[in-house]
């Protein structure tokens, strides 16, 4: 019976963050100038999310990226592993062939800068929402860009 709760609880979520999504979600400045460059350099790209499918067929349309990941967006449901674990990183990296030395790993949350550095790739932290204030301490694996586009300067 718990169960049954529970899963409702999870539909109705799922339901209202669609609606919300739907209203409210906006690519992040300078998103498709970065995808359009690395495809020029011939550069791989993906997704790899805690999130379910179910979401990103939700969230990537809606913000006209889904052309830019075709057949590469990954979910930690398909790997079973879910950030900080670095299981989902090597699964992608599985996926899309690459070894941890030709990857470039790009997250905005703590548990994904863990993961990748977890999983031994370079690390980017997208810190577009958190205050220069907060205590990061970059490494030979780690760094940290407030804005999309200084991620270029690391290709």
């Amino acid at each position: 019976m718990e169960e049954d709760g529970l899963d409702q609880l999870i539909a109705k979520y799922r339901a209202r963050c669609s609606q919300l999504f739907s209203e409210e979600l906006v690519p992040i400045e300078g998103v498709v100038e970065v995808l359009d460059t690395l495809l020029e350099k011939q550069i791989s790209i993906c997704i790899a999310s805690n999130a379910p499918h179910e979401k990103m067929n939700v969230t990537l349309p809606l913000t006209n990226l889904s052309h830019y990941f075709e057949g590469r967006v990954y979910s930690a449901y398909d790997a079973d592993k879910w950030k900080p674990d670095p299981g989902l990183i090597h699964y992608v990296m599985d996926k899309m062939s690459v070894s941890a030395e030709e990857c470039l790993f790009i997250d905005d949350s703590i548990v994904g800068i863990e993961a990748g550095i977890q999983a031994g790739v370079k690390t980017l932290y997208f810190a577009h929402d958190q205050s220069d204030d907060e205590a990061f301490e970059e490494s030979h694996q780690l760094f940290k860009v407030n804005n999309l586009k200084e991620l270029l300067s690391y290709i």
